[in-house]
């Protein structure tokens, strides 16, 4: 896809792998003249608010690696992630009646500011309550419906007696989010092992283990193949210069 032009959201699975690098004003202003405007709910807005812009962005990390935690028991296992990720961590006294005795259990919980629509929502997650694997699946399941609501799918069908889908999104964000589902559905996501990256990505092929390029093109199979990954080029150049100087 050529910088400013035209381009289906929906045809590229990896696009909230590029969004959620997003980290400041800098990375969005190179997001939105690449791939457009997120489309901030209330229409009477002129832009995109950038804060709503990063909180979207780091939501959908945070959604990707919650997503990526559930494929394994290892360091980042769904516990991990939610830990790291919280607000804050409180406790609350709950009643507890044990016959007719009266007593109170201090129960912990964790908050987070998430991207829900158009306005952040604060998360109150009891951990102490469901194993944090159903609570991964929960926040993921919840932050794609709330920012979906636009989407609209359509069926059709051919002459042939065969069928096929349209999904069309309202904005770009819903687009985004709806590929965090595709991502959920499919469990194929993995974390970039560029240390100065570690972003999530959805896996196309086995082999890859950094995110795939920014954008990408169609081959002469008329298949959508992924530009050079500048995470591994980075990677790369970083591992070369240390052998250098440690030789």
């Amino acid at each position: 896809m050529a910088l400013g032009g035209s381009y289906c959201p929906t045809d590229y699975p990896n696009l909230p792998n590029v969004f959620a690098k997003v980290r400041d004003e800098r990375t969005a202003l190179r997001f939105a003249r690449t791939f457009g405007l997120l489309g901030h709910p209330d229409e009477s807005r002129s832009g995109d608010p950038i804060r709503w812009v990063l909180l979207q962005a780091s939501t959908v990390r945070f959604a990707g690696e919650l997503i990526e935690s559930l494929s394994h028991e290892g360091v980042d296992t769904a516990a991990n992630v939610l830990a790291r990720w919280a607000l804050d961590r409180g406790e609350v006294a709950v009643p507890q009646r044990d016959g007719e005795d009266h007593t109170q259990e201090r129960v912990a919980f964790y908050r987070f500011i998430v991207a829900k629509g158009a306005d952040p929502e604060v998360t109150v997650l009891n951990p102490n309550v469901h194993v944090p694997r159903f609570q991964a699946t929960d926040i993921v399941g919840e932050l794609v419906t709330a920012n979906t609501a636009g989407v609209r799918w359509r069926l059709y069908g051919w002459d042939e007696g065969s069928f096929f889908e349209n999904v069309v999104p309202s904005s770009l964000i819903e687009a985004i989010w709806w590929h965090v589902g595709q991502w959920a559905l499919s469990g194929r996501v993995r974390l970039c092992e560029n240390p100065s990256c570690r972003a999530p990505f959805r896996v196309m092929d086995e082999r890859q283990r950094y995110c795939p390029g920014d954008h990408s093109f169609i081959d002469d199979t008329g298949r959508h193949r992924s530009a050079r990954s500048m995470c591994a080029a980075m990677h790369q150049q970083a591992e070369t210069r240390k052998r250098k100087r440690e030789g």
